[in-house]
């Protein structure tokens, strides 16, 4: 009886052990399951969030008017917000919504792609003299020259079969590619907007600065104060900085994708960093630096003015990105300068709307009014060294829309 008695005990005992095992587990099995059931709802809804965010920049990107509105996409329920806006010499794509409460945005720099027929090496302006070539010069692409096409140049007793010239040559005009007017327009508005931005996104330049501005927010403009030119901090995104006078980039400070706008702008040996640099009068780009892309240097001056205004390569200086260098006066004592040193590299454009002394490499494409050589007096129409390879240029590379016709695409998008 008693043994009976402990067969029965043992028995429920192990009963009511499998029962709570069998519990637990199904328990578990059903806690996995909706943990997995959310986790997949929650990467279709990131999916789709990211499928919006995707497709707005692409809807915004074909844009032509910088502008913000609202629109419509695929069946959710909230309304879409996009933007176009001028960052430097690039645009800016924008878009955002509100889901759930919370805020999602995304934004990209814009860049054009151009067809290889519109790739050309070097546009030198007709002006009725014919181009001197020597040294080790060497042009590789499609090249339109004056009528008088090139001759041998005897500077430095150079001989002509010293120099390279592959691909096509055709015929230039005696104007240049205009730029997009367009973009003309809302470079200005940039300059002016940027100079009178809101006092609540305004602050004064401090060499412990630390500021990084997602390009979904607005722009933080930095004013470089009298006796305090130097820029030393870190500065990454929508930020653009501003003198009325000078700046220097030193080369210990960190920039990326910023913008600085003075009348003179000196970037210090040994930087490296992504800018835009945006001047009136003159830019000097000290030796060792690498400006990283999407950079750019822009001389821009719509006033005439009387004097020289230069852009300045030193020494095994690498610029990704563009140059250019747009203003009023082409004569000897009041022009537009541009000085490439022999080691210094350009992958990507450079648009000269003065005099190009180009001792260095270009990887990309060239249009200017004037090449000439310096060394050993001025000789105007002369290309004595210089390099210029499209054929080098990765297809992948974007310019901006300075030049019409191209067909806009996401350059870069933000890291934020």
């Amino acid at each position: 009886m008693k043994l009976t008695s402990k067969l029965k005990a043992s028995a429920l005992i192990y009963a009511v052990f499998v029962s709570i095992f069998t519990a637990l587990i199904s328990g578990y099995i059903i806690t996995i399951s909706y943990y997995e059931h959310l986790l997949i709802e929650r990467l279709a809804e990131k999916r789709k969030i990211e499928n919006i965010l995707s497709s707005g920049l692409n809807i915004v990107s074909k844009e032509s008017a910088l502008q913000e509105k609202d629109i419509e996409l695929f069946d959710f329920p909230s309304k879409v917000k996009i933007g176009l806006e001028r960052w430097g010499i690039y645009r800016l794509a924008k878009v955002s919504f509100i889901h759930r409460e919370k805020k999602f945005s995304k934004a990209a720099l814009l860049g054009n792609s151009f067809p290889p027929s519109q790739r050309f090496s070097l546009y030198l302006q007709d002006r009725s003299k014919a181009l001197g070539v020597g040294g080790k010069a060497y042009l590789n692409g499609i090249i339109l020259l004056p009528e008088r096409g090139y001759t041998n140049s005897y500077i430095l007793n150079s001989r002509l079969n010293d120099v390279q010239i592959k691909g096509t040559i055709n015929k230039s005009t005696e104007n240049l590619p205009e730029p997009n007017t367009a973009l003309i327009t809302e470079f200005r508005n940039f300059l002016n907007y940027s100079a009178s931005t809101e006092p609540s996104m305004r602050r004064s330049m401090s060499g412990s600065d630390s500021l990084r501005v997602s390009f979904s927010e607005k722009v933080v403009v930095v004013n470089s104060e009298s006796g305090n030119n130097v820029v030393s901090g870190i500065y990454i995104g929508k930020v653009v900085i501003i003198s009325t006078s000078s700046l220097v980039v030193s080369s210990s400070c960190q920039l990326e994708d910023v913008v600085l706008i003075a009348p003179y702008i000196k970037i210090q040996q040994g930087f490296k960093g992504s800018l835009q640099c945006i001047a009136r009068d003159s830019i000097t780009l000290e030796n060792n630096c690498d400006l990283l892309y999407p950079s750019a240097l822009v001389l821009f001056n719509m006033e005439t003015v009387e004097g020289i205004r230069r852009i300045n390569i030193g020494e095994n200086d690498t610029i990704r990105g563009q140059i250019i260098g747009f203003s009023k006066g082409s004569d000897l004592r009041n022009h537009l300068e541009i000085n490439v040193s022999e080691s210094a590299y350009v992958y990507g454009e450079m648009y000269c709307s003065g005099w190009l002394d180009l001792q260095g490499t270009v990887i990309g494409s060239v249009v200017t009014s004037d090449l000439y050589y310096s060394r050993s007096g001025i000789f105007q129409n002369t290309m004595i060294n210089g390099k210029i390879d499209i054929h080098s240029l990765s297809k992948n590379y974007l310019s901006s829309n300075w030049m019409k016709n191209g067909q806009p695409a996401i350059l870069k998008n933000e890291d934020f």
